[in-house]
């Protein structure tokens, strides 16, 4: 019992000791993470998550586990960060970004562990750090000796690792002969959706492939990927900012002035096209002194401004809607539309 008195008093110690450089490390963690995915145009499901183990949490591990440490940072997991994605196609990819960017201690793909008479399907688990050329630049330097778990799952996954966490049925046995049947439909309409997200994927690819080898009809409805395609098509190829285009809100906004086909659409870029290049001018111009003046630039970002623009395509476009139907009637019309 005194050992243990002891052993507790010291992983306190060394908890207080390293909990802020944890929470740096988390933080740090996070950013570069997030870049790596936004370089990739990885769709999440939700931000990225990211938390240092509480010390009521690590006592619970430890006596789970019977595991006996005399620092918390002998932890792998001290530190996690989890990664949910919208679709299984880009698990891959995720796992590519992480294995080529960081020194990767462990691995584990939990589905491969799960028995036969277990349900569910999990995710990837890494412990990882930052790899030594990394540790020169001095905002990640100080976290040369920090390692943290990063998960990789799909939402579907998240939501079943949730619910089993909860309802603790981690295998046929674990579950109540009445309740079985109502369980073995969840686990497998979850993989499903995986599965038909991805078959989702594969029609739209197709369908974007289809674009780009006709010429759309002047008659042809406006979709989100049609308008995708006749905006690159008309509008200068800097502007294009893949991620931040709102193709969805144009078309609602199109729609509500009448522009519905891909012939109304071009007509009006047509027609706007030097009234809505001018408002472009006007407003780099007015960013650039901002940045000059070392202001954030106000409705566009630096980047654009790097590029020699200020608008993404989208934006352009919702100016040819202003050009022609003047700012009192756009401004009023799109009150009444989510933005």
């Amino acid at each position: 019992m005194p050992k243990k008195k002891v052993t507790a008093a010291r992983l306190e110690t060394s908890y207080s000791a390293v909990i802020a450089k944890a929470q740096g490390f988390a933080s740090a963690l996070v950013g570069q993470i997030d870049m790596l995915l936004q370089s990739a145009n990885i769709s999440l499901a939700s931000p990225l998550e990211s938390r240092v183990k509480s010390l009521q949490s690590i006592f619970e591990k430890i006596e789970r586990k019977q595991r006996a440490i005399e620092s918390v940072e002998q932890l792998d997991d001290l530190v996690g960060v989890r990664i949910m994605l919208l679709f299984s196609r880009d698990v891959h990819t995720v796992r590519q970004l992480i294995e080529n960017s960081f020194e990767v201690r462990e691995t584990e793909d939990a589905s491969k562990r799960l028995a036969e008479n277990q349900l569910g399907y999990s995710s990837v688990h890494y412990v990882l750090a930052f790899p030594e050329t990394w540790l020169k630049v001095p905002t990640v330097a100080p976290y040369k000796d920090m390692r943290a778990e990063v998960q990789v799952r799909t939402m579907a996954q998240h939501i079943w690792a949730a619910s089993e966490h909860v309802l603790q049925y981690k295998n046929e046995q674990s579950v109540p002969s009445d309740v079985r049947r109502a369980i073995y439909r969840v686990s497998a309409l979850l993989e499903t959706v995986d599965l038909e997200f991805e078959r989702v994927l594969v029609q739209r690819d197709l369908y974007r492939e289809s674009l780009g080898g006709r010429i759309a009809k002047s008659d042809e409805l406006l979709n989100v990927d049609l308008l995708e395609r006749i905006l690159d098509d008309e509008l200068p190829a800097q502007n294009k900012s893949p991620g931040q285009e709102t193709y969805s809100l144009l078309l609602s906004q199109l729609e509500h002035f009448a522009i519905r086909t891909v012939g109304d659409l071009r007509n009006l870029l047509a027609e706007q096209r030097s009234g809505m290049l001018q408002k472009e001018n006007v407003r780099l111009e007015s960013a650039r002194a901002q940045v000059a003046r070392d202001e954030p630039p106000a409705g566009t970002s630096r980047d654009r401004i790097e590029r020699g623009v200020y608008f993404v395509h989208t934006g352009l476009a919702r100016m040819a809607l202003q050009s022609k139907f003047g700012e009192p009637a756009y401004t009023e019309s799109f009150l009444n539309l989510k933005q």
